[in-house]
Formats: C-alpha cells, structure tokens, sequence
C-alpha cells in the first residue's frame, strides 16, 4: 500500500516537473533569444532618453558606430544565427541573422543564410555543406590575404578594446 502511493506520487511529480520544463524552455525560446534582449536594452535606453523628468538636454547628437566596430558583433551574431538554421529551430535563426544585417547590411554570406533559411531543410542543408567547400576554397586561394588582414584587423581590435 506504502508503495502504490509513493509510486503515483513520483509519477504525479514526474508530471509536474515535466510541465514545468516544458513551459521554461518554451519562454527561454521565445522572450530570451538575443534579437529580443538586444531590443530590450535599446527600448529601456530610449525609454530613459526621453523622459519627461531629465534634467538634462536630451536633444544629442545621433551617435554612429563606425563599420569596421560594428562587423564584430555582426560576426557573432551570424554564426550563432547560423547554427540555429543549422540545428534546425524553426524561426529562432531569423532574430540573430536579422541583427547580424542590422550591424553589417554588406556581409554576403548573412544575406545567403538569411535566404536558405526559407528553405525546406534537405535544400538547406545542401546550399549549406556547398557554402562551406566555397569558403574553404576561396579561402585557400589567392584571397586568402584579404581574408588574413580582415582577421588581423578584428584580432587588432579586440586587443585593443578588450585587453
């Protein structure tokens, strides 16, 4: 008797923690991706900005990030918005690429993923294993010395703002 009871009270709580973790990642999923943290931020600076109470002037000048600052954080958000269409989750790639062109609206390869995206995932899982040998080989041919001193530019700048 002792053991039927512990027994339906496990699965009963099994239960609930199952429910529970399914709505937590279902939150995590959908108001925690880096496209709606990042807006966040920006939406509470605006909101200070402007308020009605600020003693200061708050007509300032629009500040501008230079490219070259903004291509690193680009970067970062390409590749974590491209291993989310890689992985396969279903629209969460689409924050992360769209910051990505936000920052740097040149960058081909974050057009490429933001297109195949679209895609059924067989298609892009093809266009995806090609882009890579591409890369690879331009990579290894006569561009690898642009490539190298886009590289050493971002090292240069990480050591001098992170160092």
């Amino acid at each position: 008797m002792f053991w039927d009871w512990t027994k339906k009270s496990f699965a009963l709580r099994m239960k609930k923690r199952q429910a529970i973790a399914q709505a937590g990642w279902k939150r995590a999923t959908c108001e925690y991706t880096s496209f709606h943290m990042v807006s966040r931020v920006f939406r509470e600076i605006e909101e200070d900005l402007t308020a009605k109470d600020r003693k200061i002037n708050p007509s300032f000048p629009k500040l501008e990030m230079p490219l070259w600052i903004r291509r690193i954080p680009a970067q970062c958000h390409f590749e974590w918005g491209r291993t989310l269409l890689e992985e396969n989750y279903k629209g969460l790639w689409k924050d992360a690429l769209a910051l990505s062109v936000s920052c740097d609206p040149f960058n081909i390869r974050v057009w490429f993923y933001y297109i195949i995206g679209f895609l059924p995932y067989f298609i892009r899982s093809q266009l995806h294993n090609a882009e890579k040998k591409l890369y690879e080989m331009l990579r290894r041919s006569k561009f690898v010395s642009v490539l190298y001193m886009g590289k050493m530019k971002q090292s240069f700048m990480k050591r001098l703002f992170c160092a």
